[in-house]
């Protein structure tokens, strides 16, 4: 009694001292910069059903402008899965110029958003995510997986998994038009009368969503490496294989960029080169090798076996984003010169920090929701991931069979947001895509600003590669960016914008800022412990005993709530 008494004082205490914000804002446990704040906000889980009083918690995280404030920009970097807590920092302020305060978010279904788990524990999701990685995709060279349908088991394990441990009473709650009515709270939350955005890849689909929806609360939003609706909401193997039209480009390009820069800069090159191209068929060479022959290396003081596949989802990560084609560049050539090592792997359950990346998980569960497969062919599935491997053999596998359980997905949303995308808004969205992007190509760009119109609409084109603009410095596009989001100003529709040099030459500010970029956005696509998770890891320092206080108080004051109720 006496323990609850205490905690329902620490309650007490938290909730007065927090009660003027909706989002009980605290400071961050993994920041000392007093402009950053973290915090929740309450949200229906039914926005459609005013009678079910379930609620959801909205894990959010706003960085302050140092100046005066022109209103709040709100982030999400994709998946969909992807936590946007680790946007909201001094990075992404240098990105939209600084004068707004910037808030990021995890969706519902998502990181501390009530995460979507799709089995029994993090541990037993652990488990069955190696399992999964580790089986050899049909029909890829090296691989002795003949079998389409024996390859599906695990991914029919998966839905179902989800279907048991999530099920109707969570599930049919996550979908993109109720994750743009939680923005829209957000927003009056915060006491604007417009929503201020930056999408990137399914952010995108996002940011649409909402403006198509809230035309009249629609202030300064950009969309960034686009998601084309017609395709994420139509049959999902044609989604997976279409994205894939321009997936080699960037490797291409890495490769020639790599060539350019000469041996100085990119240990690839060759001194004496042969003709040029030659690092393009070389390194697939190197990759076949690999799948016949996979590599025993170091990790720490044991060994573990590199594989072809698992080697080229590494490069894929990397080489959506140029900034960080150096790093990929010294890894790919210690694998090929001998020298390469893995981290150490852990030798009990207690020492592995691993945590479970329910984000994948999400992107499952908000693809397979909002997808129309009502009339996809069985053997489309098997088809559809042959069609990848033609259009990418590198990365076409991979990107392909995580969209393999929603061959079995049978939940229906209770609200799902298909059109129309050409709804008059109050102010243009600035539309934004680079010319070779391997997840959003600019097709699907081209396709949203014809459907949107030219008053509701400008596209702006970054030469060059990669996924997300900022990825490679170009001056052209930054002043672009921080001039819409300055005072709303437009370039010419179709304006394309060169990049401002090789990035394995390139050692200016600007490279180092768009490296850091993509950092943070890796991070946050990866599903990393977001900023809040660093609470619970975190010394008991003065400021995270405070924090702890803020998130034993809302668990205390849940239980406490449910056993009155």
């Amino acid at each position: 009694m006496v323990t609850i008494a205490l905690l329902l004082a620490a309650v007490t205490t938290a909730v007065s001292s927090t009660a003027t914000s909706p989002f009980n804002w605290q400071p961050c446990a993994d920041s000392h910069d007093v402009r950053a704040q973290c915090g929740w906000l309450t949200v229906p889980l039914d926005h459609l059903d005013p009678a079910n009083p379930a609620t959801i918690d909205i894990a959010v995280r706003l960085y302050r402008t140092s100046g005066h404030s022109k209103g709040t920009i709100v982030l999400n970097p994709g998946g969909p899965g992807g936590s946007g807590l680790s946007l909201a920092q001094p990075t992404f302020a240098t990105l939209t110029g600084g004068e707004h305060d910037l808030l990021g978010f995890d969706p519902r279904g998502v990181g501390l958003s009530r995460p979507v788990m799709c089995t029994q524990s993090s541990y037993t999701g652990i488990a069955e995510a190696n399992e999964r990685s580790q089986k050899p995709i049909p029909f890829e060279r090296g691989s002795s997986e003949t079998s389409f349908e024996r390859y599906l088991l695990s991914y029919e394990l998966l839905a179902k998994r989800c279907h048991k441990y999530d099920g109707r009473e969570y599930l049919p709650y996550l979908s993109t038009a109720f994750v743009a009515r939680d923005m829209d709270l957000i927003r009056a939350a915060l006491g604007e009368q417009v929503f201020n955005f930056y999408g990137i890849s399914y952010g995108t689909f996002l940011g649409l969503t909402y403006v198509n929806m809230f035309p009249h609360r629609v202030g300064r939003v950009v969309i960034d490496s686009v998601l084309d609706p017609a395709l994420y909401l139509g049959p999902t193997p044609e989604l997976m294989s279409t994205s894939l039209a321009d997936t080699e480009k960037p490797f291409e390009g890495f490769c020639a960029y790599c060539e350019e820069a000469g041996p100085a800069h990119c240990p690839l090159a060759d001194t004496a080169p042969p003709l040029r191209p030659y690092l393009a068929s070389r390194l697939r060479s190197f990759f076949d090798q690999l799948s016949d022959h996979p590599m025993v290396v170091p990790a720490g003081d044991d060994w573990t076996v590199v594989t072809s596949k698992a080697l080229r989802e590494t490069m894929f990560n990397l080489i959506i984003s140029p900034s960080r084609w150096p790093q990929l560049a010294t890894l790919l050539h210690s694998y090929m010169n001998g020298t390469a090592s893995t981290p150490a792997r852990a030798t009990s359950c207690t020492s592995d920090k691993a945590v479970y990346d329910a984000g994948s998980t999400a992107w499952v569960v908000y693809v397979a929701n909002e997808a129309d497969n009502s009339h996809t062919f069985a053997s489309s599935w098997e088809d559809h991931l042959k069609k990848s491997q033609q259009v990418s053999p590198l990365f076409g596998g991979s990107w392909y069979v995580p969209a393999l359980p929603v061959k079995y997905w049978r939940t229906k949303v209770v609200e799902r947001y298909a059109g129309p995308w050409n709804t008059p808004l109050r102010a243009p969205v600035l539309i934004l895509n680079n010319e070779f992007d391997p997840e959003t190509p600019l097709s699907s760009a081209q396709a949203v600003a014809a459907s949107m119109g030219p008053t509701n609409g400008v596209l702006v084109t970054r030469d060059g590669y990669g996924h997300f603009t900022a990825g490679h410095p170009s001056r052209c596009l930054h002043q672009i960016v921080t001039q819409f989001f300055h005072n709303g100003s437009l370039p010419p529709p179709n304006t394309n914008c060169p990049v401002d040099g090789n990035p394995f030459v390139l050692l200016d500010r600007a490279f180092h800022h768009a490296k850091q970029a993509m950092e943070v956005l890796a991070d946050a696509r990866a599903a990393t412990p977001s900023p809040h998770q660093a609470t619970y890891d975190a010394p008991m320092t003065e400021e995270t005993t405070t924090t702890w206080t803020h998130w034993i108080g809302r668990l205390v004051w849940s239980v406490v709530r449910w056993i009155v109720l």
